[in-house]
């Protein structure tokens, strides 16, 4: 990345040191997974939509199965843990959540971000998570799950 880049990112939030310095790999091009089309990947690329998120540049109006799956193996492998979701194992766990899936494009299913899925999602959270609990060093056991039961299985 150049250093006006650089300034860029900074001016506008983005940790640059804190992100070099994460196990994610810093900057990449990868290809989109439902358009096909390359875009910006790694720590930077994360960093970006969530800044576009926050400052409601974009809108999540729908959330792909997809997308869960990525970011729920993410975090398992962040812990050591060795199982892998689906995003047709997601979808079937959050339909036993209360959160049915639906057909969104043709890239596949997901949730629809309505009213209704954002408030079951907060009350899910509210049960399953306390805040910052979720460290990295933490193993990922739900609080409301028997001992056994990983997130994977909650989720």
């Amino acid at each position: 990345m150049t250093s006006k880049g650089e300034k860029e990112f900074l001016r506008l939030g983005v940790d640059m040191k804190g992100l070099r310095a994460t196990r994610r790999r810093f900057a990449s091009q990868c290809i989109d997974w439902s358009e096909r089309r390359p875009h910006l990947g790694g720590a930077v690329g994360a960093a970006i939509f969530t800044l576009a998120l926050k400052r409601k540049w974009v809108n999540r109006d729908q959330l792909y199965a997809r997308e869960i799956a990525v970011e729920v193996n993410r975090l398992i492998e962040v812990r050591g843990e060795r199982s892998k979701l689906s995003p047709e194992k997601v979808g079937h766990r959050l339909r036993k959540l209360g959160l049915p899936t639906r057909r969104l494009s043709q890239a596949g299913n997901g949730l629809v971000m309505d009213k209704e899925t954002r408030t079951r999602l907060q009350m899910l959270s509210a049960m399953y998570v306390r805040e910052d609990q979720l460290a990295v060093t933490e193993n990922l056991h739900s609080l409301q799950a028997t001992e056994n039961k990983e997130v994977g299985e909650v989720m």
